[in-house]
């Protein structure tokens, strides 16, 4: 079975035929049990395990951790024990938290019933990391036997997977075959012609490619430093300089993603705090692409549309001009934000792109 991963900074995504999750990034690993599970909480984006493996994930990354309580999304949070999160400043393949969330993931699905037989990993990493991932994430293969310890109504459950083949592709790739096609064909057929411009706006990081009519330039691929955390630093500032509010960063995000918040008992809209907010975001990433585009040679002039997504490319609510928008009146091109969850983008593109491999080793085959 084909499991799709993206290690995002903000939120692990993945997916397995018609069904996709997520859970958060912080991971911890104990000597006990945190017993947060006890407290009944909807196993949905919480996971408590053990494991032990065998193979080359024995003498990777992940021989640290046999045997150890690892807890993952809320759980992780709610622990004693301080989580671990993905540094920004270092590849996603060397940090043996991502070994954790990667296997995580493939347990959730498991747990939903989604999968069976052996694992066959796709895992989407920033354009600069993908010759080391390819290597490194190998150390995935191998035979595994978990416990669930925590997990709603599924605690004490014994789970047994082999990770056979893990497949690493570049996010700016696998978000354009996600914008271009489904899995029954074009999706957008008008774009299928021209230079277009994908936008993959994460958390901390923005991934930049071109495509152009219908090919991915490799050459053109590239990751930009900066991404929807400054959107939200810089809410942060307009809510204490319009409001006196300082608000922490959890709070920043339900305003961003509602357009409101509760004021003496009051619902009040604040669209005008995060368009400025939004509005400084989008001149600073404008700023970015118009030396990606020196850099790379490219006239903006030439392009055709801006594909974007991630959760950077999010509205929070009606009347909320989007970056896409924003980055379209600047650029003087039509913007165009990936259709349903902008987040999922690259999930749903490792889906394609392991369907296109499946049909290609079909046909050498027959």
């Amino acid at each position: 079975m084909v499991l799709v991963q993206d290690l995002g900074g903000s939120l692990s995504k993945y997916g397995a035929g018609p069904s996709y999750g997520h859970i958060g990034t912080g991971v911890v690993a104990a000597g006990k049990p945190s017993k947060v599970y006890k407290q009944g909480n909807s196993w949905g984006e919480n996971l408590e395990f053990k494991f032990t493996c065998t193979g080359p994930a024995a003498e990777g990354p992940l021989k640290d951790f046999m045997e150890k309580y690892i807890s993952v999304g809320d759980y992780a949070e709610r622990g004693f024990d301080v989580p671990v999160y993905p540094m920004l400043d270092r590849m996603k393949c060397k940090q043996k938290v991502n070994f954790l969330r990667a296997l995580a993931m493939v347990i959730m699905m498991r747990l939903e019933g989604d999968s069976k037989g052996d694992v066959e990993l796709y895992i989407a990493v920033p354009p600069v990391e993908i010759e080391a991932a390819r290597e490194e994430f190998m150390n995935l293969i191998g035979t595994y036997s978990i416990d669930v310890i925590g997990g709603g109504q599924l605690k004490d459950r014994h789970l047994e997977f082999n990770i056979v083949k893990v497949t690493c592709c570049e996010e700016t790739l696998v978000t354009g075959l996600s914008f271009l096609f489904t899995p029954t064909g074009p999706r957008f057929p008008e774009l299928m012609q021209g230079t277009l411009l994908v936008i993959d706006c994460g958390a901390f990081t923005t991934d930049v490619s071109l495509i152009k009519n219908g090919l991915y330039i490799d050459s053109s691929q590239e990751t930009l430093h900066i991404g929807g955390a400054l959107c939200r630093d810089a809410l942060k500032s307009e809510m204490f300089k319009r409001y006196e509010l300082s608000l922490s960063l959890e709070s920043l995000d339900e305003v961003m993603q509602t357009g409101h918040i509760q004021l003496g008992g009051e619902d009040v809209l604040v669209l005008d705090a995060i368009s400025a907010a939004k509005d400084h975001y989008a001149a600073e990433l404008y700023k970015e692409l118009m030396s990606y585009f020196k850099r790379s040679g490219v006239d903006r002039r030439m392009l055709k549309a801006l594909l974007l997504s991630g959760g950077g490319a999010l509205r929070c609510c009606e009347g909320d001009l989007g970056l896409a928008e924003r980055l379209a009146k600047l650029l003087e091109v039509k913007g165009v934000v990936y259709p349903d969850d902008p987040r999922m983008a690259c999930v749903k593109g490792l889906q394609i792109k392991a369907m296109f491999d499946a049909s290609s080793a079909a046909k050498r085959n027959s």
